[in-house]
């Protein structure tokens, strides 16, 4: 999912999701997503997921959202 490739975290976590490629349960996880200012840093790769103190931004997998 969209969330797992942001945060690292795989939110899909139940045995009959995995197999039907689907989310049942409401799935989230927290990343905190900067941009690279510098104008050699080219798009999409100006934008990186890395930790810090500052406030978390949360990502929701929403349940019944198909690919």
């Amino acid at each position: 999912t969209v969330v797992k490739a942001i945060s690292g975290v795989q939110t899909v976590r139940f045995k009959n999701e995995l197999e039907r490629n689907i989310t049942i349960k409401l799935g989230y996880a927290n990343a905190k997503i900067y941009k690279c200012e510098d104008e050699r840093c080219p798009r999409p790769l100006c934008y990186k997921a890395y930790g810090s103190e500052k406030e978390d931004g949360p990502f929701c997998d929403v349940p019944g959202f198909e690919k």
